[in-house]
């Protein structure tokens, strides 16, 4: 049985896929305790022939490959087609836009896969939110989705759960204050297509469908939610979403 299952949706950037697995494997201490999902659209060529070709074979991974969908805002649905398929209990949601940098990365998370209800937050590095958070599958599977937006999503999860009886939210954040120093750095690679969408949304605040599902899957963890054990929580800091908004990031491409 795994203890960490990293969920990799990625289209047509094969460098950026390579370079996280072997950034991500080659910084493991037990690349057994490990495995690997990668979803691919059908039609993106070059990321299949390089699962085909380049991929490495000294590793468990899975590649899954379905239709395009909505491209860049269906990436929480391929993520939802890839976590019930997971061994681990800590689920790993990345992007081919980071860098692993820290060795032993797995040891280090390894042991809060016996908290059900934590969230661990990689340094990203990258001013913004943090976009590589490692969730545990139970949390998951009360929602019953990774949730689009998937680091402001669980991020106000958090901090609706840190509302009631235990005063706790659910973020462990890897900063070396609150838990042990890991560092997943983020390119925060984005299409135009982000800016398009986003500016259609009346005052470029997050529908109100979005809203809905963060509190309903705040409701279903609070009422099973009965605190971290003082040996794996330590308090998270005041969260920086406020009332479900954003700052728009920048586009490339």
């Amino acid at each position: 049985m795994k203890t960490i299952s990293i969920i990799l949706p990625t289209r047509g950037r094969p460098e950026g896929m390579h370079t996280f697995i072997n950034s991500a494997f080659d910084n493991c201490d037990n690349k057994d305790n490990v495995e690997l999902f990668i979803r691919i659209d059908s039609d993106d060529v070059d990321s299949i022939e390089y699962c085909k070709t380049r991929l490495r074979k000294d590793i468990d991974v899975k590649v899954v490959i379905g239709s395009r969908g909505k491209g860049y805002f269906s990436i929480h649905t391929f993520m939802d087609e890839l976590w019930p398929l997971a061994e681990g209990s800590l689920l790993a949601l990345m992007s081919d836009d980071i860098t692993c940098e820290t060795k032993g990365w797995d040891t280090l998370i390894a042991p809060y896969a016996e908290d059900n209800y934590i969230i661990l937050w990689p340094d990203h590095r990258h001013e913004g939110g943090g976009v590589t958070p490692i969730i545990h599958k139970h949390l998951i599977e009360l929602a019953g989705t990774v949730g689009q937006w998937t680091d402001v999503y669980w991020e106000n999860v958090s901090k609706a759960v840190s509302q009631g009886p235990t005063k706790q939210g659910l973020i462990v954040r890897l900063n070396k204050a609150e838990g042990p120093h890991v560092i997943f750095r983020h390119a925060r690679i984005y299409p135009p297509s982000w800016k398009d969408e986003f500016e259609t949304w009346p005052g470029n605040h997050y529908p109100q469908a979005f809203n809905d599902s963060v509190s309903e899957t705040a409701r279903k963890i609070s009422a099973k939610f009965r605190g971290h054990s003082p040996e794996n929580y330590r308090p998270p800091p005041s969260p920086s979403v406020n009332n479900f908004d954003i700052k728009m990031p920048p586009c490339i491409g």
